[in-house]
């Protein structure tokens, strides 16, 4: 048996009373260990209250879970998993504002979606980088550890006209938490109040990844869903955890499900797959290798999606998506793809970069190169001749002496 975590901290509004909850990530030991990235902790966050934790029971009735999101979370088709009843989408302070981000952000309060600016910090070049984006937002968050009062006061009046929130956070003590109230701020959020409490559930071992992806297959390929429950019914815990996911108050779905298929007909085929990438992301979410593996293989993904005809996009996708597995599985590629279910078009581009899939790869790979090797260049002083050795006979390079 498994352990699942995840770290609640209490906002709570004038009057003591408790209206929601930040959820941050927490590794397998029930610390915080190293985030390597923003995607792939969420998403073991989301994983972890959605499927394996009763969310009711850990945010409580008539509140709402504050969500930490960044560009790579937003643009990675997570959120359309969430519900806005539920989640209040809180943006990172590094995330980088675009036209993209823009209309994003428009369709998420579209949805219905409240949305949150984190760690605000009163100066006039954060407010100038994210003043595009203000007319979406209904939470500031100010920092009480980096604002000055006097410019907060101001900043506060200026937000306060246009009906936003705003909330205190970082408040550890009587004296800071009675200035906060006597200045005006709507909600509180701090180590005065509480510290983050960690939840923890077991839960059964995790999917294995080569499962998840062998589903994730047969949506890109346009399996019917008949096919897809078949294979699914041979994976009892994934049954298991898409039904609790389907039956999580933050679903507001009503109706018995009656089957398997009747559960993967009611979520839909594109939100069934950002689940299972969110099983794929949370599952690298404590290794920092393997998520930078993986964030490449998504992004390889999402790349040669975009650049192929209209006809191989699902192929594109799947192409760019698996490219890596064989790295990141530590395994030979044939190995890693037996069983799975790809078209010869897709496993000749991805063994022997052949076809238009594999010429679309490479094309990925050299622009890659091109962006590591500036990375290289750039840090080359920093690296270390054994590590510099090692990184070439890796790489088939054999050097007898320098």
């Amino acid at each position: 048996m498994a352990k699942a975590f995840v770290a609640r901290q209490q906002i709570q509004n004038k009057n003591g009373k408790i209206v929601g909850y930040e959820l941050l990530f927490r590794g397998q030991d029930g610390y915080v260990g190293v985030i390597t990235s923003n995607l792939l902790a969420t998403s073991k966050v989301l994983l972890n209250i959605l499927t394996h934790m009763d969310f009711k029971e850990v945010i409580g009735e008539g509140r709402k879970a504050f969500i930490n999101i960044d560009h790579d979370v937003l643009f990675s088709g997570t959120l359309s998993v969430l519900e806005p009843e539920y989640f209040v989408i809180e943006i990172l302070e590094t995330t980088k504002v675009s036209d993209k981000l823009l209309k994003l952000l428009q369709k998420l309060k579209e949805r219905g979606f409240e949305i949150a600016l984190d760690d605000f910090d009163c100066t006039k070049e954060t407010y100038n980088k994210y003043k595009p984006i203000f007319k979406y937002i209904d939470f500031v968050k100010f920092d009480m550890k980096l604002v000055d009062r006097k410019t907060a006061l101001k900043f506060m009046e200026h937000f306060k006209k246009d009906k936003k929130i705003i909330l205190a956070e970082k408040i550890e003590n009587l004296e800071e938490y009675n200035q906060a109230l006597k200045d005006g701020y709507d909600l509180f959020q701090g180590f005065y109040f509480k510290r983050p409490e960690v939840i923890e559930v077991d839960v059964p071992a995790e999917t294995s990844k080569s499962t998840v992806l062998q589903i994730i297959a047969l949506l890109k390929n346009g399996k019917e869903i008949d096919e897809i429950e078949s294979f699914a019914k041979m994976q009892p815990d994934l049954v298991h955890n898409l039904l609790k996911y389907l039956n999580s108050p933050t679903m507001n779905i009503k109706e018995k499900i009656s089957s398997l298929k009747h559960a993967m007909n009611l979520l839909g085929r594109d939100k069934l797959l950002r689940w299972m990438l969110i099983y794929i992301y949370a599952d690298a979410a404590g290794d920092p290798i393997a998520s930078t593996l993986l964030k490449t293989a998504m992004e390889r993904a999402s790349l040669m999606e975009k650049m192929a005809t209209q006809g191989d996009k699902d192929r594109a996708f799947l192409t760019g998506m698996f490219s890596l597995l064989d790295v990141l599985f530590d395994m030979p590629m044939d190995v890693v793809l037996r069983g799975v279910p790809l078209e010869n078009s897709i496993t000749s581009a991805i063994k022997t970069r052949s076809g238009e899939l594999g010429s679309l790869l490479v094309k990925i790979e050299d622009e890659e190169k091109v962006r590591l090797k500036e990375i290289v260049d750039s840090n080359f002083k920093k690296l270390k001749t054994p590590d510099v050795l090692r990184m070439l006979r890796n790489s088939g390079i054999n050097i007898t002496s320098i």
